[in-house]
């Protein structure tokens, strides 16, 4: 592991997509327990593993695309990462896969499509 300065934004996504895994949230509070942080989306499309913590809204948005511990659990972090560079086969598949899922589901036309049916749902009833 390497501790980086700062970072300008647009340096940023070549950063990224230069690295094998990329870590999400393990926070305990009431927030990290509601959110999926854009970091994590970004991860995705970068072509990154993610590993982020294990919650309700990670679980429904990543759908096995990410690999998941248990929140504030160092040691669990900690083998999930050993594990990950122990077996450079499942890295690459996790890779492929989570960068797959989020060109599927959070590109903008994706989104759109979305929220549309969503709209939609709401405007003119089950469709």
């Amino acid at each position: 592991m390497t501790w980086l300065d700062w970072v300008p934004g647009v340096r940023l996504p070549d950063l990224v997509a230069g690295h094998d895994v990329s870590l999400g949230i393990f926070g305990t509070t009431d927030k990290a327990q509601r959110v999926v942080p854009t970091k994590v989306y970004q991860g995705l499309a970068a072509g990154c593993v993610v590993v982020t913590s294990d919650t309700a809204p990670q679980r429904a948005a990543l759908e096995g695309s990410a690999v998941l511990v248990p929140p504030g659990d160092a040691g669990a972090l900690a083998d999930a990462l050993r594990s990950l560079a122990d077996d450079r086969d499942r890295l690459a598949k996790l890779k492929t896969s989570g960068q797959m899922y989020a060109a599927e589901r959070f590109r903008p036309a994706a989104v759109v499509q979305q929220l549309r049916r969503s709209v939609d749902h709401l405007e003119y009833g089950h469709r």
